[in-house]
């Protein structure tokens, strides 16, 4: 009966996170106006699990894994989630700023590498404490949940950038063309290719 209520507790449980996992999914997506930078950054998030359990098992040699370890899945929700709004933040504010892509790269990332250390440190040292305890379940986890925010901060630094250029030149375009209609009518009375006044659209079309 005891296995079988776990069972039952465990299965419901797992519905609720696929409920958050759709939920910070679809809030990236909104957030962000792309739902390829949602799915690239949630599959960044949910990467960070099995990167922590390779270097907690693999490389500690730590064989203690119950279910309380699967609530790191939240924990990294919730911090990755808040390293893509903060990078995103510095991308757009900078919008106005700089016209070459590789200084508005250049200044968002610096600003976000400091603002995203300070906060995974914090969190992270938070959870090493726990690794004194001597109650292994505390313990174990501390050290799991500790692996898994420093990983997503690499990840956060190395992959979320890529993922952004990607988007920029390839999805988002650096010549975004109005709607066909209007486009014929302005193109009667000028002689380059009509754009968005976004971002580097008037400067590539004058390339």
């Amino acid at each position: 009966m005891q296995d079988l209520e776990f069972a039952r507790v465990s299965y419901q449980d797992l519905g609720f996170t696929m409920a958050s996992i759709m939920f910070v999914y679809y809030y990236i997506a909104f957030y962000t106006g792309s739902n390829f930078i949602g799915s690239m950054g949630m599959l960044q998030i949910i990467l960070t699990l099995p990167l922590a359990l390779f270097i907690y098992r693999g490389i500690l040699q730590i064989t203690f894994f119950n279910q309380l370890h699967v609530l790191a899945i939240y924990l990294v929700l919730g911090i990755g989630a808040d390293d893509i709004f903060v990078f995103m933040d510095g991308w757009n504010q900078s919008i106005n700023l700089y016209h070459n892509t590789a200084d508005r790269l250049d200044v968002t990332f610096k600003r976000a590498f400091w603002a995203m250390a300070a906060t995974s440190s914090t969190t992270c040292v938070a959870f090493m404490s726990t690794a004194i305890s001597p109650i292994m379940p505390i313990a174990s986890f501390g050290w799991y949940a500790a692996i898994g925010v420093l990983l997503n901060y690499v990840l956060a630094v190395t992959l979320f950038p890529c993922t952004l250029m990607v988007y920029h030149y390839k999805l988002y375009g650096c010549c975004r063309r109005m709607p066909r209609q209007l486009e014929k009518v302005i193109s009667l009375t000028m002689f380059f290719p009509t754009c968005h006044s976004r971002d580097e659209g008037v400067y590539c079309c004058q390339q």
